[in-house]
């Protein structure tokens, strides 16, 4: 009885993951890890792990007053998984993050201007 009680819980816990990513519609940005944007705002989120990484897409970087501010900001906003802002942060030789999910300013130069970490 144990271990069918724990494989439910297992499964309700993939249930749910899954079903966050499907409520949101979420798709991350592809990015080219090699090359450091400019004028970006870079999210590194695991939303079907992290609960504070789906409520920062769902409540923050979905909202249409948020996405219509970058725009006149004229702000890329890009929405990446873990692996993809790990690799991102070793090519461009940046400090590893410290906490999750985390967020990069990135200026016009190209370079991080701040970092955030968790949800704000």
């Amino acid at each position: 009885p144990i271990v069918i009680i724990f494989l439910t819980i297992l499964y309700i816990g993939h249930y749910l993951k899954n079903k966050r990513i499907q409520e949101l519609d979420f798709k991350y940005t592809t990015i080219n890890v090699k090359e450091r944007p400019e004028n970006s705002i870079i999210c590194v989120l695991d939303i079907s792990q992290c609960h504070w990484s789906y409520l920062l897409a769902k409540n923050v970087w979905y909202n249409k007053i948020v996405l219509d501010f970058l725009e006149q900001q004229n702000l890329k906003l890009l929405l990446i998984d873990l692996k993809d802002g790990v690799q991102f942060v070793r090519h461009q030789k940046l400090p590893h993050f410290s906490s999750f999910p985390c967020t990069m300013f990135i200026d016009q130069n190209g370079n991080e201007a701040k970092r955030i970490y968790g949800v704000f």
